[in-house]
């Protein structure tokens, strides 16, 4: 990943991270609840109140609806955890991103990316001049995509061997 798309997908992910948290835990809540349903007994058997068949001549008993009804419910929950498996992990990455910088760096970052304030407003969130916010949110963002998406170039320790 080219270090400009890099910056991109950072800014992009503090910019719906508001929006992607609430996604997250609306999924926790659907799944808790079709989870929940899932738990209750099945419906009793209600026998027909009519002999004839409904328009195909097809009918589907009461058991074989409630039976299809689980079935949908627990591949509804297989999806959204599925779902939660790809995006949850990025989220708390960026979230263990944010909590590693340092105060200053973090007001200006939650200010204009995620609260979308405007330069002089993260200025004085940040207790900073303009100037400062606005370049040194440049590199507070270079240094998240760094944490979140890996560095650049990593060291890798050449192996020494003495004879």
């Amino acid at each position: 990943m080219e270090r400009s798309e890099k910056i991109r997908t950072v800014e992009q992910l503090l910019r719906k991270y508001t929006v992607t948290k609430t996604y997250i835990n609306n999924l926790y809540a659907d799944i808790e609840d079709y989870e929940a349903r899932l738990q209750l007994p099945a419906a009793p058997k209600v026998p027909s109140l009519s002999p004839t068949p409904r328009g195909s001549g097809k009918s589907l008993s009461q058991e074989e609806r409630e039976y299809l009804k689980r079935e949908e419910m627990t591949e509804n929950v297989r999806k959204m955890q599925a779902e939660l498996g790809k995006i949850e992990p990025m989220i708390k990455r960026l979230e263990r991103s944010l909590e590693a910088l340092t105060e200053t760096d973090r007001r200006i970052i939650e200010a204009r990316y995620i609260n979308g304030y405007s330069w002089p407003m993260v200025a004085r969130a940040a207790y900073s001049s303009e100037g400062y916010v606005r370049k040194r949110s440049k590199m507070v963002i270079e240094l998240i995509a760094d944490m979140i998406l890996g560095p650049k170039e990593i060291m890798v320790q050449m192996l020494l061997t003495f004879f």
